[in-house]
């Protein structure tokens, strides 16, 4: 994601992510359920408010992604953990991150 200088001076450092995952899928009571497993990467340059770089802003992190779909007529239902890895941040540590999805297929 480019980001521009906002309103009061104030730029977002530019972000970037990307993700790999291995997965199959098998079909049971006509439910169709998806495990995956891999790997999820950010990155992210320091924030910038009158040209001054802004603290606790900006890094990378690495993180393993586990995670469950399941699949109904038009619906998708999904559960994803990510836990870090590796990071390089100032002075902000991650921590897992638990993410869920619902979609409706039309």
């Amino acid at each position: 994601k480019y980001n521009t200088q906002n309103a009061d001076k104030y730029r977002f450092g530019d972000r970037f992510n990307t993700a790999m995952n291995l997965f199959f899928w098998d079909k049971y009571w006509g439910i169709t359920v998806m495990p995956l497993a891999g790997i999820y990467y950010e990155f992210a340059y320091v924030d910038v408010l009158n040209n001054y770089k802004q603290k606790a802003t900006g890094g990378e992190a690495l993180f393993g992604n586990v995670g469950l779909d399941f699949y109904w007529k038009k619906m998708s239902f999904g559960l994803l953990c990510q836990m870090p890895i590796s990071q390089q941040n100032q002075s902000i540590t991650a921590n897992n991150r638990l993410m869920t999805t619902f979609n409706y297929m039309f």
